[in-house]
This record gives C-alpha cells, sequence and structure tokens, in this order.
C-alpha cells in the first residue's frame, strides 16, 4: 500500500492522541505526581523503583525504527513533520517502558520472581543484543552490558506476570457466543425511506438490487458478531435462517433490514473466539493492573525527559532489542 502526507497524518494524529501521556497516566490511570528531587540519570520512580535515562533510551532508539517506518514506507527523511514523528516515538517509548515497571511493581507485591533459568537467559539477550550496538547506539543510550541486563529481566519478569495472571481465565468460548455471520445488510437513516425499502423488499426477491440502491452503509456484504451492531439488531439476526431475511429492524440510530447468506463463517467464528479469549484476558489481568496503579506512588523527572531527543547526529538503526525476547523465549 502506497503512503500518502494524508496516511501518515491521520496515523499519527491517531496514535499521538492514543498515547500522551502528560507525565501522569499509565494505561488509563492518572497520577496525581508529587515533587522529588531526582538526579538527571532518573527519568521517573514507581514504589520507589528507579528508571534510569539509560533504559528509556534505549525503547527509544528501537522504536524509532520500529514506529518510525509504515506500510513499509520509511518516514524519517520523508517531506513529514520529524518533529511530531519523534514527539509520538518518544511517548510511546515511555509508555511502554512505565507499564513495564508498573507490572515489576506488581509483581513484587504478589512475590512473583524470575526463576534462575529465567535470569541466565536475560543475561543471553543481554550479550546478544549489547554484541549487536554500535559505536553511534551505544553512546547515544549510554547503556552498559549490566544495566541492559536489568532492562531484559525487568521485560521478562512483566512479560511473566502478565501469562501467569491471564492463564487461569477460562477460555472455553461457545461457537454461538462467537458465532460469526455473513449477512447483506441495508442501513437507512430515514424512517420514511426506511419504509420505501420495506415496501419494495415485500414484492421482491432481489435483496441485493434493492440494497444497493438505498443502502446508506459503505458495503452491503459484511460480516456479524454479537455486539457489532445495536441489540435490536443482534436479537433478530441471530435468530435467522440461511437465505432468510428479516423485517425492518428499528433502533435509535436508523433502520436496518437482513438477509443471511451464511449463519456460521466456521474461519471468522475461529478467529473471534480467540478474539474474546484474549479480550477475557485482558478484563482479568487490567482488574489487578489497576488496583496496583491505584495505590501506587509515581514521580516524574520531566527536566531529565525534556533533554532526550532524536534529533541527533547519531545513526540508530538498532530494532531487535524485542525481537531477540521472542527469539530466545520462542515467542
Amino acid at each position: 500500500m502506497k503512503l500518502n502526507r494524508k496516511h501518515v497524518g491521520v496515523l499519527m494524529a491517531g496514535c499521538i492522541c492514543a498515547t500522551m501521556l502528560n507525565g501522569c497516566r499509565i494505561g488509563n490511570t492518572e497520577f496525581i505526581l508529587k515533587e522529588k528531587k531526582m538526579s538527571s540519570d532518573v527519568a521517573f520512580t514507581l514504589d520507589g523503583e528507579e528508571c534510569e535515562i539509560d533504559e528509556v533510551k534505549l525503547y527509544l532508539a528501537n522504536y524509532k525504527n520500529l514506529y518510525g517506518t509504515s506500510y513499509g514506507v520509511d518516514l524519517w527523511g520523508k517531506d513529514y513533520d520529524e518533529s511530531k514523528l519523534s514527539e509520538y516515538i518518544k511517548k510511546i517509548s515511555l509508555s511502554e517502558i512505565e507499564r513495564i515497571y508498573a507490572i515489576n511493581g506488581l509483581a513484587k507485591q504478589q512475590e512473583v520472581e524470575l526463576s534462575e533459568s529465567e535470569n541466565q537467559k536475560a543475561e543471553e539477550m543481554a550479550n546478544e543484543y549489547y554484541e549487536s550496538l554500535t559505536d553511534d547506539e551505544l553512546e547515544f543510550t549510554g547503556i552498559s552490558l549490566k544495566h541492559l541486563t536489568e532492562a531484559y529481566k525487568h521485560y521478562i519478569l512483566a512479560q511473566k506476570v502478565y501469562k501467569m495472571m491471564t492463564e487461569g481465565v477460562n477460555e472455553e468460548v461457545s461457537d454461538d457466543e462467537a458465532r460469526v455471520m455473513e449477512v447483506q445488510m441495508i442501513f437507512i437513516k430515514d424512517k420514511s425511506q426506511a419504509e420505501i425499502v420495506k415496501e419494495k423488499l415485500s414484492g421482491s426477491s432481489d435483496f441485493a438490487a434493492i440494497g444497493t440502491s438505498y443502502n446508506e452503509n459503505d458495503s452491503l456484504e459484511t460480516f456479524i458478531a454479537r455486539g457489532d451492531y445495536p441489540k435490536e439488531v443482534e436479537d433478530v439476526v441471530f435468530n435467522l435462517d440461511n437465505d432468510a431475511e428479516s423485517d425492518m429492524i428499528e433502533t435509535e440510530e436508523g433502520y436496518y433490514f437482513v438477509k443471511v447468506i451464511n449463519k456460521f463463517d466456521e474461519q471468522k467464528t475461529r478467529e473471534n473466539i480467540e478474539k474474546i479469549r484474549l479480550q477475557k484476558q485482558k478484563a482479568q489481568f487490567d482488574d489487578s493492573y489497576d488496583a496496583y496503579i491505584d495505590s501506587a506512588v509515581f514521580h516524574l523527572n520531566q527536566d531529565a525527559l525534556d533533554e532526550i531527543t532524536l534529533d541527533t547526529d547519531y545513526e540508530l538503526t538498532t530494532d531487535s532489542f524485542f525481537s531477540i525476547y521472542k527469539q530466545k523465549m520462542g515467542e
């Protein structure tokens, strides 16, 4: 897909809004920041645990290359606003590392630690990644092998806690709960127009032809899963058989007419089962995570963070911090 300036603008606007922290938010939780004198080497503290600037720069260097490319196009050096791109990458880097430290704090609260073999893997990952860094990258991040090992331990522990807290979720999702239907759907906002469609459908078997003429949605053909459309639509459609057509369905947003093409799309249902499982797992984790964050004490060293910039003469090409983790952990 060719990426034009409009695509980049939409991407950047959406991502920046989604990840903006303003120094007082982790995920959906806002903190009341307290004044605290911190060393210029420290980015923030969370319940007394210090995150140093070099670890933030480590994430920043990786995300520069992971997020600086979109739709196969390298955004750096193009005719885009690089200051906005840099700010976006800085915000997601800080957001991610704050999340990692928060989950590590949750691990400490629940007395979860790394095993001897996990510590050993952290050392192996750090050695491999450290060897891949150029002189420019080492100078930009300022990270040592010892501190890089600690960064991997933080990351491994965060993933471990998440898995432990989600593996107990009941993963049984029924076919009916996850069922995805293939349908033709006509949507009309105006009641008088909807009445015209209703009359035409009652005297014709060509649902598609009428839908093509009157449908106000982008497409006539669509898929529907539970929760995708208003409950009035769901209650009717999920009780229809193949080739059956609904009557006019009135909702607050407008009027629907639906014809069922396939009441059980097996492939999309399987995909939806996995999606629902992940949603249930995340919901369970978020309950404990949010409870921890609500009581955590967070201090941000805004002055030190303001000094970090991607507008440097350093050539930063590294992007393998996370992929080395996946390779070593078999994920």
